[in-house]
């Protein structure tokens, strides 16, 4: 089969425009991985120097513990918002009371209770 040269004139042009355009996407490519590059390294830094900002508080000589309760035993209790306000308020009382027993013990200047300690991711340790 034989092609007249303006057959195959178009064919040209339009591999002329497809590589044009590949070679376009390719720069755009390269351009936005190199942009993706830096940013990753300014927030890796930036992770970093956070490890030398002051906490807002005295670390020295504070205790942390962490606590885990249990799940009720009874199959209905965190299935409606009255047991789960249930479950709530009797976490609430105990807290209140290990911080009251806490308190009285000697060298205690302060006790309080929170549920994410600063810096720290649940599960995973420090940031």
């Amino acid at each position: 089969m034989r092609f007249s040269r303006k057959e195959t004139r178009g064919a040209a042009t339009g591999g002329k425009r497809r590589a044009s355009l590949r070679r376009l996407l390719v720069v755009a490519e390269i351009a936005l991985s190199f942009i993706l590059l830096v940013s990753a390294g300014l927030l890796i830094e930036s992770i970093r120097q956070l490890g030398g900002v002051s906490p807002g508080f005295n670390p020295n000589n504070l205790l942390a513990a962490t606590l885990s309760f249990p799940r009720s035993q009874e199959p209905g209790d965190y299935a409606t918002e009255a047991g789960v306000a249930k479950a709530a308020e009797q976490t609430s009382r105990f807290l209140a009371s290990v911080e009251q027993k806490i308190s009285t013990l000697p060298g205690v200047e302060s006790v309080g209770v929170i549920n994410d300690l600063p810096g720290y991711r649940r599960g995973f340790g420090k940031w």
